[in-house]
């Protein structure tokens, strides 16, 4: 997200549920509770052709994705001012309606969301608190809060299984496998034929050099041993 319209003071997280954006004539964006209901601007995208369309219906968040995405492209996405611009023309004054800005839920680093809930009572609990700690104190064994992302505290480090794949590219250009931009085109490529495989992108792909600086040498034939 590049283009923020933000309040003043905003986002402020000030219930649990304050995860979803509403907006209103000014044009300016409030996270709010996403249970509540309000009007809602969809979107219908064609190409690089934007149109937003107001909907005079109260919903709540959820159920506003799911009318947009049934009756339109999907909620209003808002990536410039000019965009802004024209979606607070069509909201009436004093009116506020959801677009299709929200935060995520509670996830690991790597992607994936909690399969196990371990938090503490009254847990999570905070405003600007969006990071995880586990509580080793008298009576918590370990337990999770949510504590503001700049405390300093001690930490646990994960380090994740690495596999090494020997890879022979078979060519008959005169391509300079070992040219630094080269590399990076073709990871690119295995790493999107891998995002298809998998439908995940939590993993790295990088080149292990040889002692000579070279990722790649030349095989030598049979006849040449």
């Amino acid at each position: 997200m590049e283009f923020r319209s933000w309040a003043t003071n905003q986002p402020n997280e000030y219930e649990t549920f304050d995860c979803c954006v509403r907006t209103d004539a000014s044009g300016k964006w409030h996270d709010y509770n996403c249970k509540m209901s309000f009007k809602v601007i969809c979107s219908d995208v064609e190409g690089q052709n934007v149109t937003f369309v107001y909907i005079n219906i109260n919903l709540n968040w959820t159920a506003a994705q799911d009318y947009c995405r049934e009756h339109h492209t999907d909620l209003a996405s808002v990536r410039n001012k000019i965009e802004n611009d024209r979606i607070r023309e069509l909201i009436p004054v004093g009116q506020f309606v959801w677009i299709g800005l929200s935060r995520s839920t509670w996830k690991w680093v790597d992607g994936r969301k909690p399969s196990l809930n371990y938090w503490s009572k009254n847990e999570p609990n905070g405003a600007a608190e969006n990071c995880g700690v586990g509580n080793f104190g008298s009576g918590y064994s370990g337990r999770w809060e949510d504590w503001p992302c700049a405390w300093k505290t001690a930490f646990v480090c994960f380090s994740d299984s690495r596999h090494v794949v020997k890879l022979k590219l078979v060519r008959s250009s005169a391509l300079n496998l070992n040219d630094t931009t080269v590399q990076e085109d073709i990871l690119k490529q295995l790493m999107q034929k891998l995002v298809n495989q998998e439908g995940k992108e939590n993993f790295k792909l990088s080149w292990k050099k040889q002692s000579d600086g070279n990722v790649f040498y030349t095989e030598k034939k049979k006849d040449e041993i």
